[in-house]
């Protein structure tokens, strides 16, 4: 059996171009995460607003002043 020798020079000079497109496909879903829990996390502060208002009673005075 004959011993594997390193990559070839081909293969050295794709190498700069595959890293460069694993390191933006990694930042694009990186980026991605980041915003959906960004999103997910802006509605759960305003529902956890809505219910403090509502166990404060705030809405039914919000709601007589609709009327």
């Amino acid at each position: 059996m004959g011993r594997r020798q390193g990559a070839t020079d081909e293969q050295r000079s794709r190498r700069p171009i595959f890293n460069l497109t694993l390191r933006a496909a990694a930042g694009g879903l990186f980026f991605r995460v980041a915003r959906s829990l960004r999103i997910g996390l802006d509605m759960l502060v305003a529902l956890a607003l809505k219910n403090s208002q509502l166990t404060r009673g705030e809405a039914q005075g919000i709601q007589e002043t609709v009327r």
